[in-house]
């Protein structure tokens, strides 16, 4: 090596060390753990199904809210869908951002994966245990945060709350935790739906997002259902329209239901 290029190549060295230290530090980390085989997935990838992202900034030990998502449709799919897959955008830039910006309290997200018969709404998440995650998201995390059960939030996006007898519908009615929130993004929306989200606790907050744009549906019996009676099922419900126009709107509605329940249902502490 020339003496003229040395000099330049050691300027360009001591640059890069200078942006390194005043990049931001990463904003999340992510713990993979064992789950979902053979029902949900092939057992070549079942040692890391499951997915536990964990705020760089909480301080090891500390107790947190926990966020279970159920993402759709993915037969033969990528593991973690939403949470840095490819072909799909990166939701954890979102959760991040929430936290960052002190609009919600910290958070811990918590997803198994589906890739095995992920191929139709009704039959994914076939007899998903809620306590049985949320028990294995806790081994997972080995003293780096601690879950708070009282403030579980069961998010899902498309085929993720579709199946009465899985998926997030069937988590909603669970006891042990009982979720403080179900937070639904474009799911099924139709009287079977509604009938069993009133089998959650009247404590669990619903907030059910929806689109028209590029999901035509009959939601006339949904809605009915689920505004009968008051005195059954969650006290707090919510069926919102978002008006996405252009395309992308079924993808583009579960950012807009974290972006509008998430600060509602997990604020900062003041």
């Amino acid at each position: 090596m020339s003496r003229a290029r040395a000099p330049r190549l050691a300027g360009l060295l001591v640059g890069a060390a200078a942006l390194l230290a005043h990049a931001p530090a990463r904003a999340h980390e992510d713990i993979t753990f064992p789950y979902g085989a053979p029902r949900y997935v092939p057992d070549r990838l079942a040692a890391r199904a499951g997915l536990v992202v964990v705020p760089s900034a909480l301080p090891r030990g500390a107790r947190a809210p926990l966020v279970v998502f159920f993402h759709g449709l993915n037969q033969d799919g990528p593991l973690h869908k939403w949470l840095g897959a490819r072909g799909t955008p990166d939701m954890r830039a979102v959760f991040a951002r929430l936290q960052a910006e002190g609009k919600t309290a910290p958070f811990l997200v918590a997803a198994p994966s589906q890739t095995r018969d992920a191929a139709r709404p009704w039959g994914m998440w076939e007899a998903f245990d809620l306590g049985d995650f949320v028990d294995h998201a806790a081994a997972a995390l080995a003293g780096r945060a601690e879950i708070d059960r009282a403030r579980v939030v069961v998010l899902a996006h498309s085929g993720g709350g579709c199946n009465l007898h899985g998926s997030a519908l069937r988590a909603a009615s669970a006891r042990a935790p009982a979720p403080h929130a179900v937070v639904l993004a474009d799911t099924c929306f139709d009287q079977g739906v509604a009938e069993t989200l009133l089998l959650a606790a009247p404590s669990t907050r619903l907030f059910a997002y929806y689109q028209t744009h590029s999901w035509e549906r009959d939601f006339g019996p949904f809605r009915a259902t689920l505004f009968a009676n008051p005195a059954v099922g969650p006290r707090d419900r919510r069926f919102v329209r978002v008006s996405l126009p252009g395309g992308g709107a079924h993808d583009r509605v579960f950012q807009v239901a974290v972006e509008r329940a998430f600060p509602e249902l997990l604020p900062p502490a003041r």
